[in-house]
């Protein structure tokens, strides 16, 4: 009887994971803001506002992401700084994986959704995106 409660208990556990197909990567692709970071202590920053949103564009297994500021016509500021990445898979989780041989740094992905996405850096802070929604006061 116990063992039966363990698997049943285990059954739900796993089966509520959050999987990311590799079709879902190509979700990344867009704007996004910060809404939240969530650090290791439990402590949350929220975000009501950010005058910078990330741009990613994302083709398999490469991608770039760069910062942008809005503006009021609907048009994005820029640089030309952008970030390149790969994204792999490793033990069924998809990491994305920034900068050159000595200075690597990961992120791995822990949903991706249409209009959200999630990724977890190693000091474990964990990250919280929603898809921009443009305001054009230009109109």
């Amino acid at each position: 009887m116990r063992i039966s409660i363990f698997l049943f208990a285990l059954l739900g556990v796993v089966g509520c994971k959050q999987s990311i197909s590799p079709e879902d990567l190509m979700l990344l692709n867009g704007y996004w803001e910060i809404q939240k970071v969530e650090f290791p202590d439990g402590q949350v920053k929220d975000y009501s506002f950010s005058s910078n949103i990330d741009y990613i564009e994302f083709e398999n297994p490469k991608g770039f992401r760069k910062k942008v500021k809005p503006q009021l016509d609907g048009t994005y500021k820029t640089s030309d700084d952008a970030e390149p990445f790969t994204i792999s898979s490793k033990e069924g989780t998809f990491l994305m994986v920034y900068g050159q041989a000595s200075t690597l740094w990961e992120e791995t992905l822990v949903s991706v959704k249409e209009n959200t996405f999630t990724v977890r850096n190693s000091d474990q802070k964990t990250y919280y995106y929603a898809r921009y929604q443009p305001l054009n006061l230009g109109q």
